[in-house]
Parts: C-alpha cells; sequence; structure tokens
C-alpha cells in the first residue's frame, strides 16, 4: 500500500517539498499528508517530515492542527508522542479544531493511547486554569474544557488501569482543589 508514498519519501522528495517557498502549495502537500490512508499507514514516516517544524511559528501551527483535528494520530508511538508534545505547548487550547468525537476510533483501538492523552488535556487544561488564578479549569467554555463524554467512559472501559493511575489522581486533584 502506498508505494508512491514510500518512493518520493526514500527519494527526500517530500521533505523538500515541505520547505518550498511557497506557502499555498505547502499547504496543499500537508493536505495530501493528513489523509487518513496515509496518516494510517505511514504515520511514523509523516511524523519524521513534520517534526522539524514544531515551534517554527503560526503558519506551522495551523497546518497541525488541520491535520490532527480529527485525531488520526494514534497509529505510530512517533506520532502519538508528537501529538502530545504539541497538545503540551498549547496546540488545541482554547479552540474547536480539537473533535473529541473523532478520537473514538482511538479510544477502542489504542485506549492506552487515550489515556496518556486524556491525562494530557487535562493536565494543560489544570495548568492554564492555575496560571489564571483559577481552582476550577472547567468553569470557561471552550471545546476541550467540554471532552466528550464517550471519549472518557470507552477509555476508563477499554484501559481501566491505566485510567485509574493517571485519570483518577488528576480528577481528584479537581475536586479537592474546588471543595475548598
Amino acid at each position: 500500500k502506498l508505494p508512491w508514498f514510500d518512493l518520493l519519501h526514500r527519494a527526500g522528495v517530500l521533505s523538500r517539498l515541505l520547505c518550498d517557498s511557497d506557502t499555498s502549495f505547502v499547504d496543499r502537500c500537508v493536505r495530501a499528508l493528513s489523509q487518513e490512508e496515509i496518516l494510517k499507514h505511514r504515520s511514523s514516516q509523516v511524523a519524521g517530515l513534520l517534526c522539524p517544524y514544531q515551534r517554527k511559528g503560526d503558519v506551522w501551527i495551523r497546518r497541525f492542527r488541520e491535520i490532527f483535528r480529527f485525531g488520526h494520530f494514534h497509529h505510530s508511538q512517533e506520532m502519538f508522542d508528537f501529538v502530545l508534545e504539541l497538545i503540551g505547548e498549547g496546540l488545541f487550547d482554547d479552540r474547536e479544531e480539537l473533535r473529541w468525537h473523532s478520537l473514538m476510533e482511538m479510544a477502542e483501538q489504542r485506549p492506552e493511547f487515550a489515556v496518556k492523552l486524556l491525562a494530557r488535556v487535562l493536565e494543560r487544561i489544570i495548568s492554564q486554569a492555575t496560571e489564571q488564578g483559577e481552582a476550577n479549569p472547567f468553569i470557561q467554555n471552550g471545546r476541550n474544557r467540554q471532552i466528550e463524554p464517550q471519549f472518557i467512559i470507552t477509555t476508563s472501559q477499554k484501559a481501566p488501569a491505566q485510567f485509574a493511575e493517571r485519570i483518577v489522581p488528576l480528577i481528584q486533584q479537581l475536586v479537592l482543589a474546588n471543595a475548598q
């Protein structure tokens, strides 16, 4: 599957396309790389192509949001780790781009990743609230502050031990901070 991708990747063509000076051309290349089939079968290679553009400005933040908003970043450890870093840096802060309902496939197929994602998002939300002097990170509206309940339920059912280890302490922290 995807022999054209393998050929272009081995020849270094894809990496050269992403550093072209024509931003609309690069946008189209990124859109091509964000196709579900490519992210599913060449996730590790796409992560390697995108990692050099982390912290390269707003245009790349926009591109990353476009690629990852539908959640197809659970097909390789490399891609998943890359997206966790981006989320930790604020990729989806107060944005509607992260489609929680689209992450259900991750919760079903890679629940251990779903636990790590949920933990990272909660940690980010808690950190932002703390910086603003708020104990309740859910006081402001925003999609990331309203995580899809079915994602949480499925994740907890599919990976109960990891959920208990990573998520329950965060919930405990929130409850205790808001009980005062």
